[in-house]
């Protein structure tokens, strides 16, 4: 069955009347876009025409209320084109209401006190508009647009049967001048109508390959029904435009552009898709709308130790004039997704790209949600307005070699022909060797050792390294080597003030306190120090009776024990006086 139809706006004049009243249907907003943002390819962004949430119930009723303040119950009556009679009473948009399974509705029926006649079981139009929205996940406010372009319903203030029964203009195909000698009756009654449409709407999205037009294809597009009047080619961009022209198949000629807010016709001009990007930019906002993307800060450029990771983050602001969903909120509104992409060229495969989705993707999902302060974080963690800023965050694992590396990334909206949102920024990495190092800290003062006596000494010292530290007691569970204060200068001397020592040249294998950074706070795990923590060794002097009298320089180091990496650094001594 062929569903498209030429809209009944614009149509050849056989009555001046009727022309009248189709004209008056037109926005009269004639500032809001001219001939030159027309782009036949794209009439409509997917986000907007997918996007069910735009209105509700009660929005959508304003919107009509709005649209026909009074409605004219007792205008004369009319002759429409093919001789379809009507008669007052006649009932708006606003009024009217539909049982959606018995179709019985309240066309020219009103309560003695002048009240529309609400039927057993019946939902508003505005009601049936939303549900088909929901219920196909289209916008409702392309339904409403839809209905105007059709039969004009939403503006008309005495609206009349056939315009009820034909509301979307589905199952009609093109037959003429303002004929239903083409039209399914089955498909007759409002419901019915905007129901069938909205289902068809989204058929053309599910089974793409079923149609002539589809988004990532070029097509010859009519001017107008007859094939005489000739065609162009037009590349399809985005899939709401696609089931635009499978539903009316035309696309308008100069003719049509010349006056976006008349009716001139040349034989050849169609105005189907021109009236529904007029109605829809006029009534809602634009229907194609950017993408852009302005870089707004990031954390430091990253030092990262071979084989390990670190957290980063860029921030960008949303600085086009529509939402950007990430992969947790994309599929709720069946649009695209923003993710963070490699670039300069873009998809680059990122030395650094361990752990993300794609070896030239970041991430797809948005760390935090700010406010054009930057601070305050917006009510929506997943969707980015126009003005907000996001936030992505990302990890960098280092698996290239020692060495500086400039990362470029941008913002991408994934899977659209317009992917490219700019806001390249760049973050330098820089890849540093596995390394144990040893920083000296503090220690205790010198101490004053009686023959045959002891006394305990202390060393601190800062993991200066890039590898944590293990000591005895932690090195066993870990299986690595453990770290030992040994005698230095030479490394290994034997001390004769050992004789407490585990042997005469190691004063101590375990950390008597690890502290954090400020040497104050104690570590979570009193066994292994940390890159930037505090490892202290206590240990005992011991003088034995024979010991000659004199002050003693003894040095001190930490090493890895049993690695060829032992020296760590961070030579220290200390003076023993024995009186």
């Amino acid at each position: 069955m062929k569903q498209t139809r030429r809209a009944v706006v614009y149509i050849s004049l056989v009555s001046s009347l009727c022309l009248a009243l189709a004209v008056s249907y037109l926005p009269s907003n004639a500032s809001a876009i001219t001939a030159a943002d027309w782009k036949a390819g794209h009439i409509i962004d997917d986000s907007i025409f997918f996007n069910k949430d735009t209105m509700t119930p009660q929005q959508i009723q304003d919107f009509l209320n709005a649209k026909v303040p009074t409605c004219d119950r007792n205008h004369q009556a009319f002759f429409w084109l093919g001789g379809v009679y009507n008669q007052p009473p006649y009932t708006c948009l606003k009024e009217y209401n539909e049982n959606p399974t018995t179709h019985e509705n309240n066309i020219g029926r009103f309560n003695a006190d002048g009240s529309p006649v609400v039927v057993n079981g019946g939902k508003s139009a505005a009601q049936i508009i939303w549900d088909a929205g929901q219920l196909y996940s289209i916008n409702p406010q392309v339904l409403l647009v839809m209905l105007q372009k059709e039969t004009a319903l939403v503006t008309d203030p005495w609206s009349a049967t056939w315009q009820y029964n034909r509301a979307m203009g589905y199952a009609c195909p093109d037959s003429g001048v303002g004929g239903s000698a083409n039209c399914d009756t089955s498909y007759y009654g409002f419901y019915n109508q905007v129901t069938s449409a909205a289902k068809q709407m989204r058929r053309y999205v599910t089974y793409p390959d079923s149609y002539n037009f589809k988004a990532g294809v070029t097509r010859n597009i009519q001017w107008d029904v007859p094939s005489s009047c000739g065609s162009s080619p037009v590349y399809i961009e985005t899939q709401g435009t696609a089931a635009l022209y499978n539903y009316t198949p035309y696309q308008p000629n100069a003719m049509a552009l010349s006056n976006l807010y008349g009716g001139q016709d040349d034989g050849c001009s169609a105005y189907g898709n021109r009236n529904f990007w007029v109605y829809f930019n006029d009534w809602f906002g634009v229907t194609s709308r950017k993408f852009a993307a302005t870089y707004a800060g990031q954390s430091a450029y990253p030092t990262i130790v071979s084989g390990r990771s670190t957290l980063s983050s860029l921030r960008y602001s949303n600085a086009g004039n529509l939402p950007w969903y990430d992969d947790v909120s994309a599929p709720q509104y069946q649009t695209y997704p923003v993710h963070l992409a490699t670039t300069q060229p873009i998809n680059t495969a990122s030395q650094f790209s361990s752990g993300w989705p794609a070896n030239n993707r970041a991430t797809g999902t948005f760390a935090h949600v700010y406010e054009a302060d930057g601070v305050t974080l917006a009510p929506n963690q997943h969707i980015a307005q126009p003005g907000q800023i996001v936030q992505f965050d990302f990890t960098l694992t280092a698996n290239a070699p020692v060495g500086t590396y400039r990362e470029y990334f941008q913002p991408v909206l994934e899977g659209s022909a317009m992917w490219n949102m700019g806001g390249v920024a760049w973050t330098a990495i820089t890849v540093k060797p596995v390394t144990f190092a040893a920083t000296f800290a503090g220690q205790s003062i010198y101490p004053i050792v009686q023959k045959g006596q002891s006394t305990t000494s202390f060393f601190r010292f800062s993991n200066s390294g890039t590898l944590p530290w293990y000591d005895d007691t932690s090195a066993l569970i870990s299986k690595t080597y453990p770290v030992h204060l040994a005698t230095a200068n030479p490394i290994n001397n034997a001390s004769p003030l050992s004789a407490s020592w585990p042997t005469n040249n190691r004063a101590s294998g375990t950390f008597s306190r690890v502290y954090e950074a400020d040497g104050v706070t104690l570590a979570a795990n009193q066994h292994v120090a940390l890159p930037g923590q505090i490892a202290e060794f206590s240990f005992a002097f011991s003088v034995a009776q024979a010991q000659a009298s004199g002050t003693y320089r003894q040095f001190f180091q930490p090493i890895l024990e049993g690695s060829t990496m032992w020296n760590m650094g961070g030579l220290v001594w200390l003076d023993v006086s024995v009186p």
